[in-house]
């Protein structure tokens, strides 16, 4: 159909904006971008990596409040490789909260309340969430925007990491600033090396769509 094509031909201009919400380990000073090619890790044919025979990727992020060990991100992409946030952020030392693949093992803050030990401890799932897509209708091309509100559990840790009031003020805030919609500096060729089995899996509010399984939460 030609809705179906116009939605695929926007996507692959880097018309269509995604966006997330992340929690991250470390105190980030300010936002940035992590621009590093991502493949199939090269003995671990399950996990993605950093590599030199990955395909581009570029992710954007800035942040939207500081907590004493963490900070919560907001999160777009020029492209849409595997598990791209959470490799590219763990590139970056700033490895999601919950990521047990990419993150390593739970680091509970020195300091922290026994209620924030808890909610950490008990957080069994990237804390990374789709909140964001924004397009043309594919026919008339009028502007849509679709925003998927932070799930019950990511709003439970924020509330034991900074309050209640606090996690509410926080769940809401826009993206910093009039940055344009991303644009892909460096368009991958098809068949390059290292992208044999890699796909993009597409929109899923739950799961944000750089997680291809549900269970990789756990």
């Amino acid at each position: 159909p030609a809705a179906y094509t116009a939605l695929v031909r926007a996507s692959e201009a880097r018309r269509v904006v995604r966006e997330y919400r992340a929690l991250a380990v470390g105190a980030m000073t300010a936002g940035g971008v992590v621009e590093a090619r991502i493949g199939r890790h090269p003995a671990q044919r399950t996990r993605m990596a950093v590599t030199a025979r990955g395909r581009p990727a570029a992710t954007h992020y800035r942040v939207l409040a500081r907590l004493p060990a963490h900070t919560f991100i907001a999160v777009r992409l020029e492209s849409g490789r595997t598990h791209q946030i959470r490799v590219h952020m763990a590139h970056a030392r700033y490895p999601l909260v919950g990521d047990r693949e990419y993150g390593g093992r739970l680091i509970i803050p020195q300091g922290a309340s026994p209620a924030a030990a808890e909610a950490l401890r008990g957080f069994r799932r990237q804390a990374l969430h789709a909140w964001r897509l924004a397009l043309a209708h594919p026919v008339t091309g009028a502007p849509l925007e679709f925003i998927a509100p932070l799930p019950a559990d990511f709003m439970a840790l924020l509330a034991a990491l900074a309050g209640p009031a606090e996690a509410a003020r926080m769940a809401a805030l826009p993206w910093p600033g009039n940055d344009p919609v991303p644009v892909l500096r460096d368009t991958p060729v098809a068949g390059e090396p290292g992208d044999e089995d890699e796909v993009d899996e597409g929109w899923d509010p739950a799961f944000a769509d750089d997680d291809l399984d549900p269970g990789d939460d756990a």
